[in-house]
């Protein structure tokens, strides 16, 4: 069960990525009737709404909120945030010499979709305060965090949408989930970016491929990720192509604002890429690594539109690429921005409940939070939080700083495809299959 204090805690919100869809099916008919006949007792009346109680269900019937979760699918506003420990009885712990820290995954139900609607719609509110206000996103999020502070927690994540959706907030209406719940915060996009560029670089030296002779296409550069892991990995290849939306006349901007920016750090590097902004998906054809990192809400991109041999990193979650990539043995499909988790660090999870990625595989964002906690409980560093307070433009400088402390703290980059860690066996495929293709001829 979750323990009295908590140090950390990281946002989870995807119930359509978290593993649990077997589960629901087997309590379907069970769950559905119980919840049916016994709506009253799973309500609660509070000041911010009307919610599932989860200690309330979990008490009755375990699991009864996995098939709860889909009727809530029609009506998201009422199921309330929770700890995943009241599931899992465990919650996440890591320990460094005689220091150890204790948090928790807290889920903030909702949907991929709903989360990108309710962006939009703040986005084109004449008054986003007020818009802010009747947000189911927000909401949870807020109480969510205020859960955890309640707790203990002095440092929040903000996984996968979350954290878009805070950048949003922060954009419309100047402030963000930190100043209004008063907890230290971070996206994690650091991290996240550093790990995809370490993952695209051990890829490239298990493929045989020279990244100094390589073009590079970033789907969704003008975003902070895209943005970051385009200075990372500028210096370090001959070609660079932004990739952005080809109806937007704001990422046309954004996209050259990426390109000075990395065209400066390149050149602090004495480096010469050319790197060019375009919105033109075809340029995907002619590239040897492609790295996608939007906020699309998946199924973005297509087998068809690549070469052979390809190494193809995805960082969005959901995942930019669609189901017919992953069937082709001439690619080299890979998750990007995940790390191994070391021995000293316990995620809390079980089989039955994950967070669908392979067993001691964790978010890099994730990771992000963990050391940060463990570098601040063990020095005493109150200015960790102000140097991992991440904008929509972050220096590579910040970013180098996360991998030091991963590497501190015992964090691995890890290159995931189909719930499984890709291993020599899964290179030696993709190469024999794509013909051992040679960089720069166009194949």
């Amino acid at each position: 069960m979750e323990p009295d204090v908590l140090d950390f805690g990281f946002f989870v919100h995807k119930f359509d990525r978290a593993g649990y869809e077997e589960v629901i099916d087997e309590y379907y008919e069970e769950a559905l009737q119980q919840w049916q006949e016994k709506t009253s007792a799973s309500y609660r009346n509070s000041s911010k709404g009307t919610y599932y109680d989860f200690e309330s269900v979990v008490q009755n019937r375990q699991n009864w909120f996995l098939k709860i979760a889909e009727e809530v699918k029609k009506e998201p506003a009422k199921l309330q945030p929770f700890f995943a420990s009241i599931l899992t009885k465990k919650p996440i712990t890591a320990v460094y010499r005689d220091v150890r820290i204790t948090g928790e995954f807290i889920f903030c139900p909702a949907y991929t979709s709903i989360i990108l609607q309710e962006k939009e719609k703040l986005m084109q509110s004449q008054n986003p305060g007020k818009c802010l206000e009747e947000i189911v996103t927000w909401k949870k999020m807020r109480e969510g965090a205020e859960n955890g502070k309640g707790k203990g927690m002095e440092f929040i994540g903000l996984g996968a949408y979350t954290s878009i959706f805070d950048n949003v907030v922060r954009q419309m209406c100047g402030t963000g989930l930190s100043e209004v719940v008063d907890v230290h915060t971070t996206q994690g996009s650091s991290y996240t970016a550093m790990s995809a560029y370490l993952g695209i670089r051990e890829a490239s030296e298990k493929m045989g491929i020279s990244l100094k002779d390589s073009v590079v296409s970033v789907v969704g550069a003008a975003g902070s990720i895209g943005t970051l892991f385009t200075q990372l990995i500028a210096p370090d290849v001959k070609v660079v192509n932004l990739v952005g939306r080809q109806d937007s006349e704001f990422s046309r901007k954004k996209l050259e604002q990426t390109k000075r920016i990395a065209e400066s750090y390149a050149k602090s590097r004495e480096k010469n890429p050319d790197i060019q902004a375009v919105q033109d998906y075809d340029i995907l054809k002619k590239s040897d690594i492609v790295v996608c990192t939007t906020s699309s809400g998946g199924n973005l991109l297509r087998a068809s539109q690549f070469k052979k041999g390809t190494i193809l990193g995805n960082i969005s979650v959901p995942s930019d690429l669609s189901d017919d990539v992953y069937n082709r043995e001439d690619l080299l499909v890979a998750e990007l921005g995940l790390n191994l988790v070391p021995e000293n660090v316990d995620l809390g999870l079980t089989e039955k409940y994950h967070i669908e990625l392979p067993p001691n595989v964790l978010y890099a964002c994730a990771a992000q939070t963990i050391c940060a906690t463990l570098e601040k409980k063990s020095t005493g560093d109150l200015s960790i939080f102000k140097k991992l307070r991440e904008s929509s433009i972050i220096r590579p400088q910040t970013a180098y700083y996360t991998k030091s402390l991963a590497e501190k703290y015992g964090f691995k980059t890890a290159l995931v495809c189909k719930d499984r860690i890709l291993g020599d066996n899964n290179f030696e495929r993709v190469k024999r299959n794509a013909g051992r293709f040679v960089i720069g001829f166009g194949n």
